[in-house]
């Protein structure tokens, strides 16, 4: 079963940047030549500074192929492959890891799973034991998760969680959902938005931008860089066990790392701002709020 974890074990390196450009300001400050290569260095790096986890899934391009081929030796976490068979879909991610068992399996869709027969249903709830340690649900909204719990033990829950969006507090908070399940939270830097607000403010949906600015200002009043003020309010969530971050080069992975290493006090980490945005922070909206603005 997942183990608490502190210090750096906490951070898990997403490898969704390794299927290409991630995020609204993907490819800002990177743009490696040979990406593959880049995601080999990227996974050393994270290794060697003491990060002990990935999140990867088959749809994220070639990038538990690059895990395998890597040596990565510490925990796997994927997702299952929509369009396979439960147990297709594990058995083949272990032959792209090189592993003989996944630390973690999530349901990367709701809905894929409460449209599984009965058969469907039957391997996915079979798997845990050799092939699956522990199963996890992938998520945006705690509803959706209540409806997966409907037919799935889950033992691990991921879902947004950043200064922008306070949906899986608020409902860890309203007692909504478990405390015994184990918590990881992604998008805690809201697609970069918040780690770099000053390309934000040229990318960002007009609805966010003012926002940003505020965010960017109150960070230089505190003294810290917006990006390590994410990291830092994430990092100080204690039902968090895991908080993924991405990176697109060795330099923003070292970047993440010493943010993560900073020492803060109690009083800057109470200080720095939560605006809670929902759902002007989902990014699913923001195609939908520009059309809205055009219009």
């Amino acid at each position: 079963m997942i183990a608490e974890s502190g210090g750096l074990a906490r951070l898990m390196l997403g490898t969704a940047q390794f299927a290409g450009h991630y995020g609204l300001l993907a490819g800002v400050s990177a743009n490696p030549s040979h990406p593959d290569a880049e995601a080999l260095q990227i996974l050393g790096a994270a290794e060697q500074a003491g990060i002990g986890s990935l999140d990867t899934a088959p749809v994220y391009g070639n990038a538990e192929q690059i895990i395998g081929a890597s040596g990565w030796t510490g925990e796997v976490w994927t997702k299952l492959d929509p369009t396979l068979r439960p147990e297709e879909s594990v058995i083949r991610s272990l032959e792209s890891v090189k592993r003989s068992q996944l630390d973690v399996l999530y349901v990367h869709d709701v809905g894929h799973l409460l449209s599984l027969d009965r058969r469907g249903l039957a391997e996915l709830n079979a798997l845990r034991g050799p092939l699956v340690d522990a199963r996890g649900v992938s998520a945006y909204e705690p509803e959706e998760v209540l409806e997966a719990m409907s037919r799935l033990d889950v033992d691990v829950v991921q879902l947004p969680v950043n200064p922008f969006d306070g949906r899986l507090v608020r409902a860890l908070e309203a007692k909504q959902l478990p405390l015994e399940c184990t918590y990881v939270g992604r998008s805690v830097f809201l697609q970069g938005l918040l780690a770099q607000p000053e390309e934000a403010a040229l990318r960002a949906p007009d609805e966010l931008r003012e926002a940003i600015r505020r965010w960017q200002v109150k960070c230089r009043v505190l003294g810290i860089a917006p990006g390590e003020a994410a990291l830092a309010w994430a990092l100080s969530l204690p039902f968090l066990n895991r908080v993924i971050v991405g990176a697109e080069s060795q330099g923003q992975l070292q970047q993440i790392v010493s943010w993560s290493q900073l020492q803060r006090r109690s009083d800057i980490i109470e200080a720095i701002p939560v605006e809670d945005l929902w759902p002007l922070s989902d990014p699913r909206t923001w195609t939908a709020i520009s059309r809205a603005g055009e219009e």
